[in-house]
């Protein structure tokens, strides 16, 4: 069990982590300062310091715990026995909801993806792990027959990008089993 004090400091760990989340999402990174969020928490900035070392420390913290990969293993994990179909309908339409209730982090990925060699590399080194836990459940679902042998990090990647897409682009996550639909299907006529 947790004593009191270990609680109140998780409590004001995970305070300086949405504040910093939502600052980061309104300003970016680099134009948010330490004394920004401090005074946002309602803080001294020694007791931000005390927490993180830096702001790309609390960077990674809001990565860390915001990021979809726990979510994602979990319905990879419990898939066994289900068909293929419903196991990533399941994991497109979590997808669909985390990007819809975390788009402050997705604001963040995009603003810090596209301008910190630094995000970029640690940021794919997490993307390689999502990548991993899709791909190992395609490639299980083709050893057990159920799926024809394909480039599984390709199926994944196209799956990904479909749902992040349907998001980005206002359409409706109705076209969420027609996605899953032409991946397992192809789209290709038959000769």
């Amino acid at each position: 069990m947790t004593t009191q004090r270990e609680q109140r400091k998780q409590e004001r760990h995970d305070q300086l982590v949405a504040t910093a989340r939502h600052l980061f999402a309104e300003k970016g990174v680099e134009n948010t300062t330490i004394k920004d969020i401090a005074e946002a928490a309602g803080v001294a900035q020694g007791l931000l310091y005390h927490y993180f070392d830096s702001k790309e420390e609390l960077l990674w913290a809001i990565v860390e715990r915001y990021n979809p990969l726990p979510e994602m293993r979990a319905i990879f994990a419990g898939a066994e026995g289900r068909p293929v179909r419903d196991v990533l309908l399941q994991a497109a339409t979590t997808a669909y909801a985390l990007v819809s209730e975390r788009q402050d982090i997705i604001r963040i990925l995009l603003r810090e993806g596209l301008t910190r060699p630094d995000f970029q590399e640690r940021f794919r080194t997490l993307q390689q792990m999502a990548i991993a836990v899709g791909s190992g459940f395609l490639q299980r679902r083709i050893a057990s027959g159920e799926l024809r042998p394909h480039n599984t990090q390709a199926s994944v990647r196209t799956f990904a990008g479909s749902i992040i897409a349907i998001y980005l682009s206002g359409a409706s996550p109705d076209l969420i089993p027609d996605v899953i639909d032409n991946l397992l299907g192809g789209v290709a006529a038959p000769t």
